[in-house]
């Protein structure tokens, strides 16, 4: 069974937690952070919502990352995270996915559901996003395989596709799941950017 890691909030990133995949899945539909999610949603001033958003519990959908990185602040100040891409020591197979500012959530997952590529699929803690999962050929290819995603699946967010992206819990009794969700093995691979050869005239 894939695990994957869960944090306190966004702004640990120095305790990991390691759970099933299915237990978080569980947890989102059966209203774990229920009250939390509500809160966030029905609230109307953005710097509240930030707010409330920084108390949710946050999860990395690709594994587990359970290598300490040693890393330093602005002021030289040292820390050590574990939410960090060479933090990674087992992926899980999936990528997850984000779509924000979505105009009709319904609509939306209605398609979406109809994408043989989707595992699983719920409407995200701001109740206007979706997020959802995708199983993957290859984890050491994440990026490569994130990249030709953003071809297939219109209005996922193109800045998502480091391993170690970060999603708020959610709430929702509708998320969906298709256990029978076809594998993703499309990769797109950027070429190596090589020096311009200038010639002058003689």
């Amino acid at each position: 069974m894939s695990k994957i890691t869960i944090f306190e909030n966004i702004l640990n990133v120095s305790d990991p937690h390691f759970v099933t995949l299915d237990a978080v899945l569980n947890a989102i539909k059966n209203g774990r952070y229920k009250d939390k999610v509500e809160a966030t949603r029905n609230c109307k001033e953005e710097y509240k919502i930030r707010s409330l958003k920084a108390k949710l519990p946050c999860a990395l959908f690709s594994g587990e990352f359970a290598k300490p990185i040693d890393k330093k602040y602005d002021d030289g100040t040292e820390y050590t995270s574990y939410r960090d891409d060479k933090s990674l020591v087992n992926h899980s197979g999936f990528v997850p996915i984000d779509i924000d500012d979505v105009k009709n959530i319904n609509q939306a997952k209605e398609e979406l559901i109809n994408n043989p590529y989707i595992y699983a699929l719920w409407t995200s803690s701001s109740g206007k996003g979706l997020h959802g999962l995708v199983r993957i050929g290859d984890g050491n290819k994440h990026t490569q395989h994130y990249k030709a995603l953003l071809e297939k699946i219109p209005g996922l967010d193109p800045t998502a596709r480091n391993p170690s992206r970060v999603l708020y819990l959610s709430y929702d009794p509708d998320l969906y799941i298709n256990s029978s969700s076809s594998t993703f093995y499309d990769i797109v691979v950027e070429e190596e950017q090589k020096p311009s050869i200038i010639v002058t005239g003689k």
